[in-house]
């Protein structure tokens, strides 16, 4: 979760002639993910369309040194005025100055080759700084949801809107909690909140709305729980086998990772990003193997043994 930086003073320097003759954003909003590893992204938008071939080549914040690495080809909204990269990961600080190297890249290949025009904008933030959003985290604890979060920098927040949604419903709010920071600025603190409902048949998510003290809102990742009765049970068959092995994995259960580690614990075997209802092993050696299958949308594991003779 993150509160955007929305204005900021640009210099803009092109390295070489382009027919626009500013290149430069005049706004941009960063979203760092959610401070656990997941990527985040950054929205720059431009008084006039830009080339759809614009490509961001670095990301530097000034002062730390950091740089961002941008994951895959840009999205262009709103008729080419809004640009929106990626980051591979959330190296970026909550906010400060940053330097931005643009290059048009007519042969798509998002590297900056000789005579593909590139330029740098020089990009200040004024105003207050964001709300960042350290940890979030959902645990089923004796029949009730336990959600802590933390934050790492507070400025003009009101607080916190505790949001579930059963399954394909809609979210309902369920509490509110008001920032623990005087005046809502300052640094950050911790959060809890219980959730006594039971949980559902099937699976409850769990997500925060942060609202600022003049009413904008941001949300963050979101949890997922699985409810009592309604356990996850895969089917590994034959077993024991002579070497091939089918794995049935009930439907609905979502994307999983998968890995076979043999008896020593090593991983002889692995697949990332499944969403499969079967799954075949084959050309096993004799031996005990163990499968786990982590499922990722509620961070259940489930491990079952695998014989070969």
């Amino acid at each position: 979760m993150k509160k955007f930086l929305l204005s900021f003073v640009v210099l803009c320097v092109t390295t070489s002639m382009y027919a626009q003759t500013n290149q430069c954003p005049i706004s941009f909003k960063r979203n760092n993910g959610n401070g656990g590893g997941t990527a985040g992204n950054i929205t720059f938008t431009f008084a006039t369309a830009v080339n759809s071939l614009l490509y961001v080549s670095t990301i530097t914040e000034v002062g730390t040194g950091n740089s961002a690495v941008i994951a895959g080809a840009p999205v262009f909204r709103k008729n080419n005025t809004e640009v929106t990269y990626g980051f591979q990961s959330n190296n970026l600080g909550p906010a400060g100055n940053l330097i931005v190297n643009y290059f048009i890249d007519t042969d798509g290949d998002q590297v900056q080759d000789p005579g593909e025009v590139g330029y740098t904008c020089n990009l200040t933030p004024q105003g207050p700084l964001p709300v960042v959003l350290g940890n979030f985290n959902a645990v089923n604890k004796s029949g009730k949801v336990a959600l802590t979060w933390e934050t790492l920098q507070e400025v003009e927040n009101a607080g916190f809107e505790i949001q579930r949604r059963v399954g394909t419903g809609k979210y309902e709010t369920v509490a509110f909690i008001a920032s623990k920071v005087i005046g809502g600025t300052g640094s950050g603190t911790t959060y809890s909140f219980d959730d006594n409902a039971p949980l559902a048949k099937g699976v409850t998510y769990y997500r925060l709305r942060q609202v600022d003290l003049d009413g904008r809102a941001a949300f963050s990742e979101v949890k997922a729980l699985r409810g009592i009765g309604s356990q996850i049970f895969v089917s590994v068959y034959p077993n024991p086998s002579r070497g091939s092995t089918n794995v049935a994995i009930p439907e609905g259960t979502g994307t999983m990772d998968v890995s076979l580690d043999d008896f020593t614990g090593k991983s002889v075997q692995r697949w990332n990003g499944l969403n499969v209802r079967n799954l075949q092993l084959n050309n096993l050696k004799p031996g005990m193997y163990l499968l786990r299958i982590t499922i990722r949308e509620t961070g259940e594991q489930i491990t079952e043994r695998i014989a070969v003779q």
